[in-house]
């Protein structure tokens, strides 16, 4: 991989070292398991990483998190919400800023040289200017299961595992290769994706769509995994709404821009007879906030009040301060389409009704809302005023706030999904562990 002469072949070892977890001696476990999840952002910015961790973590497992060290509004809450006793985390250094203009130059060259889309130099460079410096950091912790969590984290997770002999995994909590409408950075993940997805050993995905796609292209099995959120982020109390108070819509997102369904939403709100605040949580993309409060004084409603970023931790809780939660994905770029966003959970978990867009994905799932989700389509205002003022009445927004609070605090609360991923993980590491003792390496 460093001198460029690597390719694809030969990149799954054999399971053969002698320390690969669990070790059992007379039915009692000897030695902790350990797993080393890997982004190339922050823990602020990827909260499914985040509760992955600390639920491996809570089940015996001793967790490495190699992450950015690139400056980010959210970079400060990143130790914060990685501590625990059994989880370690370590930053992957910035080079100087020249030295990052390289890398980030020799990018755009590889990501243009299709012909060498099966090297593995060539994905590493084109995937991301930080890759091999990554490998370089992670391959260097000892783990028995290496899991990417960004579509750049993918190969360095492959590589590792190759180097230390241990098992490689996969989080996809996109579908990479078609995330965004930029066709070279979707070309460039989708070479990444063929060359490292079938040399997995575990692969998990955000939602059913997402799981069905990747298992579908590559042969693969591929276990969902929502993005959900723990009962104990939800607020002490239930809201409460007063009679005749406005309706007290939000949304929220690391950045509030263009193409979020934001627009389509106000046009919806101006055609609704019940009053409405709008309330925005994020980063607000140069010059929106115009854009947004002159669309305000054009449909001749209220402008929408701007919120900052908050902790992670507190979405839910900050959610419940309203009534309605929107989640407005759009079916293009086509991951929009298949994907389910913690959006969905966290306003479950605050135990509000949510407006749900009509995307392939999120109409499935509003099947099992029930009363808690109302099904809109951006395309047409006329149901966004429908749904609101549907959920305007007291009476009807309780029964739905009730509803919602219910699935938060059962089937879909982390506390209940998170099994799944801690079965998956200790099966996977127990079955290697009994084809080692059971193959001729070992003997």
């Amino acid at each position: 991989m460093e001198n460029g002469s690597s390719d694809t072949a030969n990149l799954r070892p054999l399971i053969q070292q002698d320390n690969l977890f669990p070790k059992v001696t007379n039915g009692i476990l000897t030695i902790k398991p350990t797993v080393c999840l890997i982004s190339t952002g922050v823990p602020a910015t990827n909260p499914r990483l985040v509760k992955e961790a600390r639920a491996l973590a809570e089940a015996g497992i001793e967790v490495h998190c190699v992450i950015s060290s690139v400056p980010s509004v959210y970079r400060s809450f990143g130790t914060e919400l990685l501590r625990h006793p059994s989880i370690h985390v370590t930053e992957v250094p910035m080079p100087s800023r020249l030295v990052y203009k390289c890398l980030r130059l020799r990018q755009m060259v590889f990501q243009h040289v299709g012909v060498l889309r099966t090297s593995s130099y060539a994905i590493c460079s084109a995937i991301h200017p930080m890759t091999e410096r990554f490998i370089h950091v992670t391959k260097s912790i000892l783990a028995d299961l290496y899991i990417g969590h960004t579509a750049a984290a993918l190969p360095v997770a492959v590589i590792s595992a190759r180097v230390n002999s241990s098992l490689a995994g996969f989080d996809a909590e996109d579908f990479h290769s078609a995330e965004t409408t930029h066709e070279l950075s979707n070309r460039t993940c989708r070479w990444t994706e063929d060359c490292y997805l079938p040399q997995c050993d575990y692969i998990t995905a955000a939602s059913p769509l997402i799981a069905s796609t990747y298992s579908n292209r590559y042969g693969v099995e591929v276990e969902t995994i929502l993005n959900l959120f723990p009962t104990s982020m939800s607020p002490a109390q239930p809201r409460h709404r007063r009679v005749k108070e406005p309706l007290r819509l939000y949304w929220f997102s690391q950045t509030i821009g263009p193409g979020r369904g934001l627009e389509e939403l106000m046009a919806g709100i101006s055609l609704a007879h019940a009053d409405c605040v709008l309330s925005l949580r994020g980063n607000i993309s140069a010059g929106y906030a115009d854009i947004l409060k002159k669309l305000a004084l054009k449909y001749q409603i209220a402008p929408p009040q701007f919120l900052p970023p908050a902790h992670p931790d507190d979405m839910a809780i900050l959610a419940a301060e309203h009534d309605v939660g929107l989640s407005l994905e759009q079916s293009l770029p086509r991951n929009r389409d298949l994907c389910l966003t913690n959006k969905l959970f966290c306003y479950l978990t605050a135990g509000i009704p949510q407006l749900v867009s009509q995307t392939t994905a999120q109409s499935s799932l509003n099947q099992q809302l029930g009363n808690a989700g109302r099904l809109i389509q951006l395309e047409n205002p006329e149901t966004i005023a429908s749904a609101i003022d549907d959920l305007a009445p007291t009476e009807n927004w309780i029964q739905a706030a009730k509803h919602a609070t219910e699935l938060g605090a059962s089937i879909f609360s982390w506390e209940h999904e998170s099994q799944k991923l801690t079965s998956k993980v200790m099966s996977l590491l127990e079955k290697a562990h009994s084809n080692q003792q059971t193959s001729p390496l070992a003997k």
